[in-house]
């Protein structure tokens, strides 16, 4: 406790009761936890974006294997179909939202 060593000097010269130094000592702790916290949370980000392009790396080696397999399809019945909704799928379209207004959905 922060005020430990100060209570019977608190206690005699401000009147504080211990439950008053409790108080005092919670809102000391809760004061501190908010003034680390945007740093803690830098961290926590940085730490798990750090473990990303790993996850992303097999990623590609995953979907890499999946264009391979896709080939293997051209020659059964409805291959084609297959093989062009999968490179359909395959895809990425960025609509290019950017910081404006959001639209408002419909009913």
């Amino acid at each position: 406790m922060a005020v430990a060593a100060d209570a019977t000097t608190l206690d005699t010269d401000y009147g504080l009761a211990a439950a008053d130094l409790v108080a005092l000592q919670k809102e000391t702790d809760d004061y501190a936890a908010l003034v680390v916290a945007p740093s803690v949370a830098i961290a926590q980000r940085k730490a798990q974006t750090q473990t990303l392009p790993p996850l992303f790396r097999q990623a590609n080696l995953t979907l890499a294997g999946m264009d391979r397999l896709i080939k293997r399809f051209r020659l059964v019945a409805g291959g084609p179909e297959l093989i062009a909704a999968y490179q359909a799928a395959r895809i990425i379209r960025d609509a290019g939202h950017g910081p404006g207004v959001p639209p408002v959905p419909t009913a």
